[in-house]
C-alpha cells in the first residue's frame, strides 16, 4: 500500500531534482524528504532515483510513477474544486519568457482553462522582468531567481541549450568542428546592452567572446534569423529541435539552464492561484523530454 504522503514527497523531489529543493517546497529537512522516498523504494521493491553529479534522476520505473502519481494530484484537485464550486474563479496574470510561452504554455493552457470556468490566464509577453513582489503580475517565470522579498520562489523546469544553423549557412560556411571554430562564423544572439540576466548570455556558455553578426531582443526571432540562413545561434533545444530547417551542431556540447517561478506569498494560496500553479507543474513534467532531452537518449 503506497502512503500518499511518502508520494507527495516523491512527486516533489522528481519535480525539483535534491532532498533539499523537494524539502524546502514541502516545509520538511532533506532527511524527512530522503526517508519518505526511501521508504516508497522499499514498499515498491523498486529503485526509483539515482544520483547523478549532484542532483537525482528518476529511473524509468521513477518516470512511470511520477506520472502517475501526477495524474493522482490532479484528480484530486479537480474532486476539491468541485467540492467548492466557483473555487477557483478569477484571472491570473502571468509573464514569461518569449519561448516558454509560445512553444509549450501557449498551445496547452486552452484545453486547461476549458475545464476551469470562471478562470481566466493573462499572458504577458516580455523580454524583461515583472514583479510578483508588487504584482505587476500574479506569476512571474524568468530565466534567472529574483530576490524571494514578499515572494514564494521555487524552480519550475530545467531545459537545454544547444547550438543550431540552417543547412544553406552551413553549406556556405563549413559547420564547426569544436567550440573555438565558432569564432570564425557568423553568430547570432541578444542585443547586449539590452540583456537583463546573464543568464540570457546562451552563446557564451559554448564559448566567451564571440562577435556577434545579428542580434535581437526577441528569442524568437533570433530563431527565425538562423533558419533563414542568419548564422550559428543558441536556442533552447525544445524550440529548435523540431524546426525544419535547423540542423544541431556540436550535439555533445549541451548547456542546461532552469525557468524559475515566483508568486506573491500573498497569493500562493489561493485556489486559483493553485490551479494554474499545479497545471504549471504538470505540463513541464508532461514536457520533460523536449525541455532535457540529453536525459532520453
Amino acid at each position: 500500500m503506497i502512503n500518499w504522503e511518502d508520494m507527495r514527497v516523491f512527486i516533489a523531489l522528481a519535480r525539483h531534482g535534491s532532498f533539499s529543493a523537494a524539502g524546502r517546497k514541502l516545509g520538511l529537512d532533506a532527511t524527512t524528504v530522503s526517508r519518505r522516498a526511501r521508504r516508497l523504494e522499499s514498499n515498491l521493491q523498486s529503485m526509483l532515483f539515482f544520483s547523478n553529479g549532484g542532483s537525482l534522476q528518476l529511473t524509468a520505473a521513477g518516470r512511470r510513477l511520477s506520472e502517475a502519481g501526477i495524474a493522482v494530484e490532479m484528480a484530486m484537485e479537480m474532486a476539491e474544486e468541485d467540492r467548492v464550486p466557483g473555487a477557483a474563479a478569477g484571472t491570473v496574470r502571468m509573464s514569461c519568457p518569449d519561448g516558454l510561452g509560445g512553444y509549450i504554455l501557449a498551445p496547452n493552457l486552452p484545453s486547461f482553462i476549458n475545464q476551469r470556468k470562471g478562470l481566466r490566464v493573462e499572458f504577458v509577453a516580455t523580454p524583461g522582468y515583472l514583479s510578483a513582489t508588487t504584482r505587476e503580475v500574479d506569476i512571474a517565470i524568468t530565466s534567472s531567481p529574483p530576490e524571494p522579498r514578499k515572494l514564494r520562489v521555487d524552480a519550475l523546469s530545467d531545459y537545454e541549450i544547444g547550438l543550431y544553423a540552417s543547412e544553406s549557412y552551413l553549406g556556405r560556411c563549413g559547420v564547426p568542428q569544436t567550440a573555438a571554430e565558432l569564432r570564425g562564423h557568423e553568430c547570432i544572439g541578444y542585443v547586449d546592452d539590452l540583456i537583463y540576466t546573464p543568464e540570457l548570455r546562451f552563446l557564451d556558455r559554448f564559448e566567451t567572446g564571440l562577435k556577434l553578426h545579428l542580434a535581437c531582443s526577441s528569442l524568437r526571432i533570433q530563431l527565425v534569423l538562423a533558419a533563414n540562413g542568419g548564422g550559428i545561434g543558441a536556442f533552447p533545444c525544445f524550440m529548435a529541435d523540431d524546426s525544419r530547417d535547423l540542423v544541431r551542431i556540436l550535439p555533445e556540447r549541451t548547456s542546461t539552464r532552469t525557468f524559475w517561478i515566483a508568486v506573491h506569498e500573498d497569493l500562493y494560496e489561493t485556489a486559483r492561484m493553485r490551479a494554474v500553479i499545479s497545471w504549471l507543474y504538470r505540463l513541464v513534467e508532461q514536457k520533460r523530454e523536449i525541455l532535457v532531452p540529453s536525459q532520453y537518449r
